[in-house]
């Protein structure tokens, strides 16, 4: 075999080495580049589910927190009201307890569903966060409870205890609400005598419906939010008010 021949041979060895290396390092950059693809898009996927995360945080902790808290407090005072004797309790001891309280847990509740209504919360769990909550429960109950209260005397006693504010609704303390009852320019008094005789004809059967209806927005709040609470079912050994 001649040099040349040789000397071909080898360049074409080269040439084929030199073509198998730049198409494996070719291969190796592209998966490189796909693999930091790959990872930006992952990072980028976690960075928007954590914005997300946080802004449904943000908006459970303004306007879900605050139902819950109510739902539980109006369910305390069923419970109080149906099986531990709290209504007679109270009379017996402070005159005129009871009613106010009683307005103030229904009308707490109803006010801070009234607000999801108000401030579009409802459309903003549902289009932005993909989730979903039935709408008017704390109505429906509430209805069911006093089905001879009109629609505008329920709608009375939320917005009662709803304050505008520079930033949204706000609801209105126990103290707060105290004196707007007591202020003759709102005329309270007149405006929700039907809720006030209304819980006078309250029953069990009513009550342990109202329970019911509770228990099942508290479940749906709880799985919306990730959490859990406790029943207000704690035991007691007197009659006495569990409403805070």
């Amino acid at each position: 075999m001649s040099d040349a021949v040789v000397s071909l041979g080898g360049a074409l060895v080269g040439g084929l080495a030199a073509v198998g290396g730049a198409v494996v390092q070719a291969r190796s950059a592209e998966r490189s580049e796909r693999q930091r693809g790959e990872t930006a898009k992952e990072q980028a996927r976690e960075e928007a589910e954590h914005r997300e995360a946080e802004s449904f945080r943000a908006l459970a902790q303004r306007y879900l927190f605050q139902l819950r808290d109510a739902v539980d407090s109006l369910d305390a005072r069923a419970h109080n009201w149906k099986d531990r004797g709290g209504a007679g309790f109270a009379e017996r001891h402070d005159p005129g307890y009871w009613q106010i309280t009683s307005l103030f847990a229904i009308g707490r509740t109803l006010a801070a569903e009234r607000i999801l209504d108000l401030e579009g919360v409802y459309i903003q769990i549902e289009t932005t966060f993909g989730r979903q909550l039935m709408r008017r429960q704390v109505e429906e109950a509430i209805e069911r409870a006093l089905d001879d209260v009109f629609y505008y005397h329920r709608l009375a006693l939320a917005e009662s205890i709803l304050e505008r504010g520079p930033d949204g609704f706000r609801l209105l303390t126990y103290s707060e609400f105290r004196r707007r009852y007591a202020d003759p320019e709102w005329d309270l008094e007149v405006a929700l005598e039907p809720v006030v005789k209304a819980l006078t004809r309250l029953t069990d059967t009513k009550l342990d419906q109202l329970r019911a209806d509770l228990k099942s927005l508290r479940e749906q709040l709880n799985e919306l939010m990730g959490t859990e609470t406790s029943s207000p079912d704690a035991p007691g050994d007197q009659p006495v008010e569990v409403v805070a």
